[in-house]
């Protein structure tokens, strides 16, 4: 236990180091969540809140349905434009956020 607890503190710590440079805080704390095994719809609400992004505000901006953005974040539903925006509010790569499916029988 002790050296999971060295380990979190390690990482969340690069967290907040990095809290004055936005990428650099999304990227370590997207890489922390994901080494902890979350999954990514959990990551992507993880980094909206830690942001304080409010999604509701941010669809009504760029034109795009309440429930198109949060079926976008939670992963059952494609919407490039959302896919689009929340990669660029969280400041990182939208293949991360959102990486490719691949088809059965390997595409």
């Amino acid at each position: 236990m002790k050296i999971f607890s060295k380990i979190f503190n390690n990482r969340l710590n690069k967290i907040i180091q990095a809290q004055n440079d936005r990428e650099k805080m999304n990227r370590a704390a997207f890489e922390f969540l994901s080494s902890l095994g979350f999954s990514l719809p959990e990551i992507r609400k993880a980094l909206v809140v830690l942001n304080g992004v409010n999604i509701c505000e941010l669809a009504k901006e760029d034109g795009i349905s309440l429930a198109t953005m949060y079926n976008t974040m939670k992963g059952t539903r494609e919407s490039p434009k959302a896919k689009e925006i929340l990669a660029g509010t969280l400041g990182l790569e939208q293949e991360d956020l959102f990486p490719r499916r691949v088809a059965a029988g390997g595409g």
